[in-house]
């Protein structure tokens, strides 16, 4: 299974050159490095879920970049082909995918969501709480897509 999921990434990086290709950092989390080797600086430690844009890769390495635009290093086997989504303000979680659809939740910005379908449906992503809860997002809520 996981590596599986380093060949779903890895060959996700190919197509990173004509769209952006995202990940999730997996596991209990991660040390994000400035270079891609154990020596260089350990920049900080990525929580679990947290979602990165795959740039490019070296070896066991990926450069990946997150929702503040900061790039850093991981080594391959700390990702997930898990899609999660980060939101970048208030959002509105509705039953269904319009503006005018009943409310289900709210989450503050910085709140992971699981994302449910790989495409976006005309602007917005089904999504997962963590605690349970699911539907719809506007796309220009959330970064990872």
């Amino acid at each position: 299974m996981i590596r599986a999921a380093v060949v779903c990434i890895g060959l996700g990086l190919a197509a990173a050159a004509f769209a952006a290709e995202f990940g999730s950092v997996g596991g209990d989390g991660a040390v994000l490095y400035d270079a891609p080797s154990f020596d260089a600086e350990k920049v900080s430690v990525a929580p679990p879920g947290m979602p990165v844009e795959l740039l490019s890769l070296i070896n066991r390495w990926v450069k990946v970049r997150d929702q503040t635009g900061q790039s850093f290093w991981i080594e391959r086997g700390e990702l997930t082909p898990k899609r999660t989504l980060v939101t970048t303000r208030l959002a509105t979680v509705r039953a269904a995918a319009r503006d005018d659809a009943p409310p289900v939740f709210q989450v503050e910005p910085g709140v992971l969501l699981e994302l449910l379908e790989p495409a976006p449906v005309q602007g917005w992503a089904r999504v997962q709480h963590v605690e349970g809860g699911s539907g719809y997002v506007r796309a220009d809520e959330v970064w990872g897509l």
